[in-house]
Protein backbone atom coordinates (compact mmCIF):
# COMPACT_ATOMS: atom_id res chain seq x y z
CA UNK A 1 0.00 0.00 0.00
CA UNK A 2 1.45 3.36 -0.96
CA UNK A 3 1.52 6.34 1.34
CA UNK A 4 -1.07 9.05 0.59
CA UNK A 5 0.15 12.26 -1.00
CA UNK A 6 -0.09 15.39 1.12
CA UNK A 7 -2.66 16.90 -1.26
CA UNK A 8 -5.10 14.00 -0.80
CA UNK A 9 -4.41 13.00 2.79
CA UNK A 10 -6.32 9.94 3.91
CA UNK A 11 -6.10 7.39 6.68
CA UNK A 12 -4.54 4.11 5.72
CA UNK A 13 -4.76 0.75 7.39
CA UNK A 14 -1.96 -1.60 8.29
CA UNK A 15 -1.95 -5.02 9.86
CA UNK A 16 -1.68 -4.86 13.63
CA UNK A 17 -0.11 -7.45 15.86
CA UNK A 18 -2.61 -9.34 17.98
CA UNK A 19 -2.34 -9.04 21.73
CA UNK A 20 -3.79 -11.33 24.37
CA UNK A 21 -6.56 -9.75 26.41
CA UNK A 22 -5.59 -9.47 30.08
CA UNK A 23 -7.51 -11.48 32.65
CA UNK A 24 -9.25 -8.83 34.72
CA UNK A 25 -10.77 -10.01 38.00
CA UNK A 26 -13.31 -7.16 38.09
CA UNK A 27 -16.97 -7.99 37.86
CA UNK A 28 -19.73 -5.50 38.70
CA UNK A 29 -21.04 -6.18 42.19
CA UNK A 30 -24.52 -7.57 42.69
CA UNK A 31 -26.85 -5.37 44.73
CA UNK A 32 -26.97 -6.32 48.39
CA UNK A 33 -30.76 -6.24 48.19
CA UNK A 34 -32.13 -7.80 45.01
CA UNK A 35 -35.50 -6.31 45.90
CA UNK A 36 -34.25 -2.81 45.07
CA UNK A 37 -36.77 -1.24 42.68
CA UNK A 38 -35.57 -0.77 39.09
CA UNK A 39 -37.26 1.25 36.34
CA UNK A 40 -36.15 0.88 32.74
CA UNK A 41 -37.03 3.62 30.29
CA UNK A 42 -36.33 3.06 26.62
CA UNK A 43 -37.73 -0.02 24.87
CA UNK A 44 -35.40 -0.27 21.90
CA UNK A 45 -32.04 -1.77 21.00
CA UNK A 46 -30.20 -2.75 24.18
CA UNK A 47 -33.20 -2.78 26.55
CA UNK A 48 -33.94 -6.47 25.99
CA UNK A 49 -30.40 -7.39 27.05
CA UNK A 50 -30.79 -5.32 30.24
CA UNK A 51 -34.11 -6.95 31.07
CA UNK A 52 -32.79 -10.44 30.32
CA UNK A 53 -29.90 -9.87 32.73
CA UNK A 54 -32.22 -8.46 35.41
CA UNK A 55 -34.44 -11.51 35.01
CA UNK A 56 -31.50 -13.96 35.09
CA UNK A 57 -30.22 -12.48 38.36
CA UNK A 58 -33.61 -12.19 40.01
CA UNK A 59 -33.64 -8.41 40.23
CA UNK A 60 -36.76 -6.36 40.87
CA UNK A 61 -37.93 -4.49 37.77
CA UNK A 62 -41.01 -2.51 38.73
CA UNK A 63 -41.53 -0.34 35.67
CA UNK A 64 -40.72 -0.45 31.95
CA UNK A 65 -41.27 2.70 29.97
CA UNK A 66 -41.01 3.98 26.45
CA UNK A 67 -42.33 6.85 24.37
CA UNK A 68 -44.12 4.02 22.53
CA UNK A 69 -46.38 2.44 25.15
CA UNK A 70 -46.93 -0.68 23.01
CA UNK A 71 -43.18 -1.39 23.03
CA UNK A 72 -43.01 -0.94 26.81
CA UNK A 73 -45.99 -3.27 27.21
CA UNK A 74 -44.41 -5.90 24.94
CA UNK A 75 -41.17 -5.92 26.91
CA UNK A 76 -43.06 -5.95 30.19
CA UNK A 77 -45.10 -8.96 29.06
CA UNK A 78 -41.99 -10.79 27.84
CA UNK A 79 -39.78 -10.23 30.87
CA UNK A 80 -41.57 -8.84 33.96
CA UNK A 81 -45.36 -9.27 33.66
CA UNK A 82 -45.89 -7.86 37.16
CA UNK A 83 -44.15 -4.55 36.26
CA UNK A 84 -45.88 -1.38 35.18
CA UNK A 85 -45.70 -0.36 31.51
CA UNK A 86 -45.70 3.37 30.94
CA UNK A 87 -44.93 6.20 28.56
CA UNK A 88 -44.52 8.66 31.46
CA UNK A 89 -40.78 9.03 32.11
CA UNK A 90 -41.21 11.78 34.69
CA UNK A 91 -43.72 9.63 36.55
CA UNK A 92 -41.20 6.80 36.67
CA UNK A 93 -38.59 9.12 38.16
CA UNK A 94 -41.06 10.33 40.82
CA UNK A 95 -42.15 6.82 41.80
CA UNK A 96 -40.89 6.34 45.39
CA UNK A 97 -40.45 2.60 44.83
CA UNK A 98 -37.75 3.19 42.21
CA UNK A 99 -34.18 3.37 43.45
CA UNK A 100 -32.41 2.50 40.19
CA UNK A 101 -33.39 4.28 36.98
CA UNK A 102 -31.98 2.45 33.95
CA UNK A 103 -32.22 4.79 30.99
CA UNK A 104 -31.62 2.85 27.78
CA UNK A 105 -32.65 5.46 25.24
CA UNK A 106 -30.52 6.37 22.26
CA UNK A 107 -28.14 9.21 23.28
CA UNK A 108 -29.97 11.69 21.07
CA UNK A 109 -33.12 11.11 23.16
CA UNK A 110 -31.44 11.28 26.55
CA UNK A 111 -32.32 14.94 27.01
CA UNK A 112 -36.02 14.41 26.34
Amino acid sequence: MSEPAERNYALTSRAAAEAEAPDLPYRPPMPRDRGTGIALFGAGGISGAHLEAYQRYGLNVLSIGSRDLARATGLRDAFFPQADATDDFEGQLRDPRIEVPDITTHPSFASI
